[in-house]
């Protein structure tokens, strides 16, 4: 499996063979075919699957619970539980060390707009993990926007950074002269979004996410 979502992420389901896969793992084709009677076909399905996973789960981890509406302190734990989550994203796979990581979530974010339809009903399972935390935060902040808003938002804000971290994140960090690293990405986008919800006016200025700590980060990219 390891072999299969090395070649896969660099080179996609056609570009990669099962005796290429044999021969990166050290094993012949007629064995991958005993554990995968579809052959490629099956061994790219679970080597994607696996990778999705691991992207959703990394967009969540080290998330607080989900803060209690009821709560005094629930908004300032959404705010802090949005930027957790925006950080989880921009600077996955951040880590040009850990190859495999890498390989995983390259994989992941490869077809994560255009799943092959025998995927589409496991895909939408997976990307519930992560959707559900962010519109748990997200109904804290904006109490007064309907549901379908709610989801319309989650989506703009995963799907811009989704589609950051595929074009400039994963992929430039393997060529050289990458300016801007991943936390300053990351401070960038936690910025900009708070500024967007407009929850940075509720906080004292000593947070780290006041509407002056906000501005210096937005437009230190400007």
């Amino acid at each position: 499996m390891d072999a299969a979502i090395h070649l896969f992420a660099r080179r996609g389901f056609d570009g990669v063979s099962i005796n290429e896969i044999g021969k990166e793992a050290g094993v012949t084709s007629q064995l991958i075919y005993h554990y995968f009677r579809n052959g490629k076909q099956g061994l790219y399905r679970e080597a994607y699957l696996r990778s999705f996973r691991h992207v959703m789960e990394a967009s969540i981890r080290h998330l607080p619970p989900d803060p209690d509406p009821a709560d005094p302190a629930a908004r300032i734990q959404a705010i802090e539980g949005l930027a957790i989550f925006i950080r989880n994203i921009v600077t996955a796979g951040g880590n040009a060390l850990d190859s495999k990581e890498n390989e995983m979530l390259l994989l992941g974010y490869r077809e994560t707009f255009d799943p092959p339809e025998d995927l589409e009903p496991e895909i939408m399972d997976l990307l519930e993990i992560s959707a559900s935390r962010l519109r748990a935060l997200l109904v804290v902040l904006l109490p007064k926007v309907t549901r379908l808003s709610i989801s319309l938002l989650g989506s703009a804000i995963t799907g811009a950074l989704y589609h950051e971290r595929m074009i400039t994140g994963i992929l430039i960090q393997r060529r050289k002269g990458l300016n801007l690293s991943m936390e300053e990405r990351a401070k960038f986008y936690i910025s900009y979004t708070l500024r967007v919800l407009g929850v940075d006016q509720e906080l004292a200025p000593d947070h780290p996410y006041c509407k002056a700590n906000l501005d210096k980060n937005v437009f230190y990219l400007c």
